[in-house]
């Protein structure tokens, strides 16, 4: 049977519903703006066009539904009655639910983009704490898949969560930029890309996208203007989220940290619920970081001058001509984790000191064919910071592998191998050191995230069983790593000390050399 503007549904009580406007059309569902006959109140009725290549499809879809109904919850729409298509086999599968009479989070956003007007902390909250209290009680029962601003509603001054549960069934030819699992491509989460399963974390790398348009009236990454699913997707996997109290000085600093671990890429750092999200959201504000404490030292080192004036230092840029998307991951996580916090310590000193000279940062230089990019700093008394960094590429590492004999005349062959720490893959290494020679090495290891490491610093002096004259504490260079670091553990005439990253020991090295 046909479903249009007057026609008559039911729900498991029997109760009428009359059809009186078309509100949305789309290429999954149909909605009416409905009336119950019984005492005219007004509901909003999903006309469903799924279609199921089998049985187990079917039974799949009625759980789906049966599961929805259970949430309950100011903040989520209310299913007031689901069909699955079974009990009224003259219609469709339809859902009766809770009516909305306010729009959508998308056209109160679009609206304030366009009117220029930021949301005030005070609503921020309200709303923050209103989808992450919807989203708490829609995890007990299923994942919602497909978060975005499109499908939480407007009911007065009430956000309601919609559409959940229903994603799995919308096929990628209904809806525009839809990736390879659920889920719309501008808000998939990282590891959605090559995993078909569907998990809390992904909704909550979801509604982080959301909560930080929200904050800045803004999305996260900078796609230059395209909406395209590669594109997308290459800001999920690669691209570091702009910290969104750099865009909005309001936003309080314990609350911008509680988006950017929404939008961690590792899963590991990553929120595992929405009851912590909730208890990070109601907490007391916190300091931003401790990186003011070293902004200090540096100023204490240098002598205050006549004259003050400051210096921003630009961002480094992008290695966007990188095809390589290994080498773009291990760019994008030293960005991240070393490099913007050395630049936001750059450009809070260069505001504050008024003495000549000011720390200045060479933007990291792309990846030559050996993958290795470098940066220098410059510190106010001219001396120089070096940082280098090498990802592990399997093809720029060979070793010589011994064989019996009579497979091969010359005992051994060669073959391409990815170096090990701590029998961890590393996935890059590096260097940092001053014009003494004076630093530490950089290491990436390998963790049960397939796209992601842990970095760690390698901190190097002599043992006393050599007679090297080298400073302390030092980096081995790059070309020195794939030996030094299989003697970490052994006795050796370098005492080597491997321990996880801290940005901490990278700016105390920083401002003690200002």
């Amino acid at each position: 049977m046909l479903i249009t503007v007057g026609s008559v549904i039911r729900d498991g009580k029997e109760n009428t519903y009359i059809l009186d406007e078309m509100i949305d059309s789309g290429g999954f569902a149909n909605v009416f703006k409905a009336h119950r006959e019984s005492d005219g109140q007004p509901f909003a009725v999903k006309i469903l066009f799924p279609s199921f290549d089998s049985t187990e499809g079917l039974l799949s879809f009625q759980k789906e539904l049966q599961l929805a109904e259970t949430v309950e919850s100011p903040h989520v729409i209310r299913y007031q009655y689901t069909h699955d298509g079974t009990k009224y086999t003259e219609y469709p599968p339809y859902i009766i639910m809770e009516y909305a009479d306010s729009g959508t989070l998308f056209d109160l956003i679009e609206k304030r983009q366009k009117d220029g007007e930021p949301f005030v902390i005070e609503s921020l909250m309200q709303l923050f704490t209103q989808l992450a209290s919807g989203m708490d009680v829609i995890s007990k029962a299923l994942v919602h898949r497909d978060i975005k601003p499109e499908n939480i509603l407007i009911c007065g001054d009430t956000l309601k969560i919609s559409d959940f549960g229903l994603s799995k069934f919308s096929g990628e030819n209904t809806r525009t930029l839809t990736f390879k699992g659920y889920g719309t491509a501008k808000y998939v989460a990282p590891e959605a890309w090559d995993n078909d399963e569907n998990t809390i974390q992904m909704d909550i790398y979801s509604m982080g996208i959301v909560f930080y348009e929200l904050a800045t009236l803004q999305y996260p990454y900078d796609t230059g203007g395209k909406q395209d699913i590669m594109v997308y997707r290459n800001a999920h996997l690669y691209q570091p989220a702009k910290n969104p109290a750099s865009i909005n000085s309001q936003l309080p600093p314990n609350i911008a940290s509680v988006i950017i671990r929404m939008l961690e890429k590792p899963t590991q750092k990553r929120f595992t619920n929405w009851a912590d999200i909730l208890k990070s959201l109601q907490a007391e504000p916190t300091p931003k970081d401790n990186i003011h404490n070293f902004v200090d030292k540096a100023l204490k080192t240098r002598n205050a001058a006549d004259i003050r004036w400051q210096e921003k230092v630009t961002e480094a840029k992008r290695l966007a001509q990188l095809k390589e998307d290994f080498c773009r991951l291990i760019y994008s996580q030293y960005d991240s984790t070393v490099n913007e916090p050395i630049r936001d310590f750059i450009t809070r000193f260069n505001s504050q000191y008024a003495g000549t000279g000011s720390y200045k940062l060479t933007p990291a230089r792309g990846y030559s064919s050996g993958a290795r990019f470098s940066s220098t700093i410059t510190t106010p008394s001219s001396n120089k910071i070096h940082i280098e960094i090498e990802a592990i590429l399997k093809e720029n590492h060979v070793r010589k592998v011994h064989v019996d004999r009579f497979f091969s005349d010359k005992g051994y062959r060669n073959e391409n191998y990815i170096p090990q720490c701590d029998n961890r893959d590393v996935l890059a290494w590096g260097r940092v050191h001053d014009s003494k020679e004076m630093g530490f090495n950089l290491l990436l290891l390998k963790n049960a995230d397939a796209l992601y490491g842990d970095w760690f610093t390698l901190t190097n002096t002599n043992s006393g069983l050599g007679r090297s004259t080298r400073p302390e504490p030092f980096g081995f260079e790059l070309g020195e790593l794939p030996r030094e670091i299989e003697l970490i553990r052994a006795m050796h005439i370098y005492n080597s000390d491997l321990k996880p990253f801290a940005i901490e020991n990278v700016l105390d090295f920083i401002s003690g050399c200002a």
